[in-house]
């Protein structure tokens, strides 16, 4: 599937940039890394149980019955992405810190356009998950796949990134959604997103939850699986996933340690 993600208008504006937190010319230095863990240390990343080995502390959301993933946890390593076209990479940021690995989302998306992995008009679906195997993060693409094989990948403690259609998702008007409706003859996704979570309370009315870096407030969104399955019927139900979970997986602790934690 040839596609080019996050070609769009954003509904809502990225943030700034700080001049502080970014150097264009830092990864054209590293251009011979021998390798991802000689660049990270270069780089300053926080590794578990050294820089920071406080943030993975973790929750487990498996113990809520109805609850399959870790959407609780993953909001912990959602952020806002910096650019109108580099969903692609800001969501692999967002999975790099869940695994260990705390890079900045602006050097990462200058290394991936060094690659050809980005461009000003987006990512390809057949470049998605490269920025996670160069760090090592084995990942696998699903085509055509369908809600229990979410379900399954959540369940292994997969991260899964989704292609989708964000106007679908962002639509907060009558115009807007006439309009998506256009859209949907031609079946164009334009946006990528983490799914965390399905919460089943409710068996007949699922709801899944995903970080959206293209939202302002799009730590632990949910959406009804009909309104989600829209946005991501345009990408033909495809989907990369993490062949592995992150190291740190089995060690959570209760709900209740982690707000406490947190306090």
């Amino acid at each position: 599937m040839a596609i080019m993600i996050d070609a769009y208008d954003p509904i809502y504006d990225p943030i700034d940039i700080s001049n502080d937190d970014f150097d264009a010319g830092t990864l054209m230095e590293h251009d011979s890394m021998e390798s991802p863990l000689r660049f990270l240390r270069e780089m300053g990343a926080g590794f578990p149980g050294t820089l920071g080995s406080d943030v993975f502390t973790e929750v487990q959301d498996t113990s809520v019955e109805h609850i399959t993933g870790t959407p609780a946890v993953n909001e912990l390593y959602w952020g806002h992405q910096r650019l109108g076209y580099n969903c692609t990479v800001a969501v692999q940021t967002c999975i790099l810190k869940w695994y260990g690995i705390d890079i900045s989302e602006m050097l990462l998306t200058q290394f991936a356009m060094e690659q050809g992995w980005l461009t000003e008009n987006g990512g390809s679906f057949e470049d998605l998950g490269k920025v996670l195997g160069y760090f090592g993060i084995q990942t696998h693409a699903r085509l055509n796949a369908t809600f229990d094989d979410l379900l399954n990948e959540l369940q292994k403690g997969h991260a899964v990134i989704v292609p989708v259609d964000a106007g679908e998702l962002w639509a907060d008007s009558l115009l807007s959604r006439l309009w998506e409706h256009v859209e949907d003859l031609f079946g164009i996704p334009d946006h990528v997103i983490w799914v965390t979570g399905i919460d089943m309370s409710n068996p007949d009315d699922p709801q899944v939850i995903f970080n959206d870096t293209g939202h302002p407030d799009g730590a632990g969104q949910r959406y009804p699986l009909s309104e989600f399955r829209d946005a991501w019927e345009d990408a033909d139900f495809d989907y990369i996933a993490t062949s592995q979970p992150p190291p740190h997986y089995e060690g959570y602790v209760s709900l209740e340690d982690l707000w406490q934690h947190r306090s």
